[in-house]
Parts: C-alpha cells; sequence; structure tokens
C-alpha cells in the first residue's frame, strides 16, 4: 500500500491506494481517505540524535516529534503531513512501528525495509543515526 494525492479545488488530499493483480494486469483501488495534505517547510536543520537506551516505538515517537517541531507543525489531527519525500499520518505510523525485524533474513534487506518504511512516513536520519536505530529496531 502507498500513500496518493489528489488535487481538487487546489488542495491537496491523500488516500490510502493498493495495487490489486488481475488477468488484464495491475490495477489501484483506494482503500481509505487520509484527510487534507499539510506540506511544512522545515525550520531548522536535521540534527536528531537516537538514544540508543530506548526502546524502538519510543524512539520512533521521540523522531516525529522532533520532525514535526523542526517543521513547526503543532496540530496532525485529520491530516497528512507531507514532508521529507513522504506522508506522515496514522496509516505509516502503524507501518513504521509494526514491521518486523526477520532474525533470519539478511541484514542489509533488513535495513532497507527500515529505511523504506521511515522514508514512507517522512522521517529523514543521518546515516549513523540510522544505524543506531536498526540495531534498536532488531533487537525488538
Amino acid at each position: 500500500m502507498f500513500v496518493r494525492t489528489k488535487k481538487i479545488k487546489n488542495k491537496e488530499y491523500a488516500y490510502l491506494v493498493e495495487n490489486e493483480w488481475t488477468s488484464k494486469g495491475t490495477r489501484q483501488k483506494v482503500k481509505k481517505y487520509l484527510g487534507k495534505v499539510i506540506k511544512p517547510v522545515r525550520a531548522s536543520p536535521n540534527d536528531y540524535k537516537i538514544d540508543e537506551k530506548k526502546k524502538y516505538e519510543t524512539a520512533i515517537k521521540a523522531l516525529i516529534k522532533h520532525e514535526l517541531e523542526n517543521h513547526n507543525v503543532k496540530e496532525t489531527k485529520n491530516m497528512v503531513v507531507a514532508m521529507n519525500e513522504g506522508f506522515l499520518c496514522p496509516e505509516t505510523l502503524q507501518q513504521l512501528l509494526t514491521i518486523k525485524a526477520d532474525q533470519e533474513g539478511r541484514p542489509d534487506k533488513e535495513g532497507e525495509k527500515l529505511a523504506t518504511a521511515l522514508l514512507e512516513a517522512g522521517l529523514n536520519l543521518a546515516g549513523a543515526e540510522f544505524g543506531k536505530l536498526f540495531e534498536i529496531w532488531r533487537k525488538k
């Protein structure tokens, strides 16, 4: 699933869309209306540091709080926040919080899985900080 935006009367709205495979090829189906899209501008540099002592869920929530403060976003109720090439909404947050590490899998593929979930949720981390979050995630 992914988030798609649609412009209606010069305002953007977000929808959760899912690909379905049919005999005629792929079709896309809107699963849910997510809300109005806001596009805040970053007010300060992304200097967030991951606290390695925190649990994964706590670390993600702290990162989100930091990003929203950096973008001067105070209220997100019934809205989708478009930032850093992704969309922060309850669905992308839930996906990020419930993503599972495959202990038998390859670390590079697991890292790609986590990085994709972060980007889809509009969260951006520097390389070293991503490494710290990745280690916390694999331990959960």
